[in-house]
């Protein structure tokens, strides 16, 4: 571009005989050049939706597009409307910090993780919790619906993997314990056929098990410290991890090969999302940060500076031109995205 740009003047001025002015000659390439390639990039978020008195850890869209769902370390899980960015509900009942929550397939339930080591199931219209889950030894960190809705997965730092039954309440299967070595277990991810699940480890690897029988399929290894955040991508075939070492590893899910991507964070990596086509991921970070890349590895395409907080979470929105921000501090920013 500046290239094509750059002959483009020169030719227009190499057309004229006399040249008395070559320094303003050089003002005006330079000008031209600044104003048809310079990009502004938002300083301030569109809009700030607050409510949380701790950290907002983790965000998740509903499959309609209608609602926000948020937790955090006040032990409350919200439900915002992205319209009005409005509280539509409030569900209470953990007494420590929620580290996840999400929504159902068709979004009518909510399951959530405390850090009172309680896996709950709350209705999504009533705000009212429909079942309770008990058996984790230490803090929940992550839970997921599998695609039936009929089963949750979750994880935590008693550094097992579980499945439940959520027509009992029962414990289907366990994976994972202190002697394995794979320590805290900080989140994971279903891929969207439901056979598999990925979750992160202490032990600086990607754990993958089969979602049926808990049995382990593999392990990517590449971090050099412990994975936080683990997403898969919208087809199943890729998945990407980060973690307190500044990396962001993609992952072909079917190979288990992997290879770091180029990202510009000097702090832990705690959040990671892909957008619904599966061709950007966002990520943030406890450097105050959020960048958006190419999902192929291509590099960043922008990124914005969240004041003062770190980030906990990102989301996209339903239509990929905004994302929603969690932070140390409460606050759930929505930001312009380039498409």
């Amino acid at each position: 571009m500046y290239l094509s740009r750059l002959r483009s003047v020169c030719a227009q001025f190499g057309r004229r005989k006399a040249r008395p002015y070559p320094i303003l000659i050089l003002l005006l390439l330079w000008v031209s050049l600044l104003s048809g390639c310079h990009k502004q990039v938002p300083t301030e978020p569109i809009a700030v939706i607050e409510g949380h008195e701790g950290a907002v850890m983790s965000l998740d869209l509903s499959v309609d597009a209608k609602w926000l769902l948020s937790c955090g370390g006040d032990g409350g899980i919200r439900l915002w409307d992205i319209h009005t960015n409005q509280e539509v509900r409030h569900f209470t009942g953990h007494v420590e910090a929620v580290r996840d929550a999400a929504f159902s397939p068709d979004a009518s339930r909510i399951v959530s993780a405390g850090m009172d080591r309680t896996i709950r199931i709350w209705d999504t219209f009533s705000a009212q919790e429909l079942m309770r889950m008990e058996g984790h030894e230490a803090g929940v960190y992550a839970v997921a619906f599998l695609p039936d809705g009929r089963r949750v997965v979750s994880c935590g730092a008693d550094e097992t993997v579980r499945c439940w039954d959520l027509a009992t309440g029962s414990e289907i299967w366990r994976f994972g314990n202190a002697l394995l070595g794979f320590g805290t277990i900080y989140d994971l991810a279903v891929t969207p056929d439901g056979k598999a699940v990925l979750a992160g480890c202490a032990n600086k690897t990607v754990l993958m098990l089969d979602a049926l029988r808990g049995k382990k399929l593999g392990e990517f290894a590449g971090h050099s410290v412990g994975v936080l955040c683990v997403r898969v991508s919208p087809d199943g075939a890729k998945a990407i991890s980060s973690g307190s070492g500044k990396e962001i590893f993609l992952w072909d899910i079917a190979s288990g090969q992997g290879r770091k991507l180029k990202n510009k964070h000097i702090g832990t990596i705690h959040a990671l999302a892909y957008s619904g086509d599966g061709n950007r991921i966002l990520s943030g970070s406890f450097d105050r940060t959020i960048r958006l890349m190419r999902a192929d590895g291509g590099g960043e395409i922008e990124s914005f500076k969240n004041g003062e907080s770190e980030v906990y979470s990102v989301e996209f929105g339903p239509d990929g031109q905004r994302a929603f921000v969690g932070d140390y501090d409460g606050v759930i920013s929505i930001w312009a995205l380039s498409v």
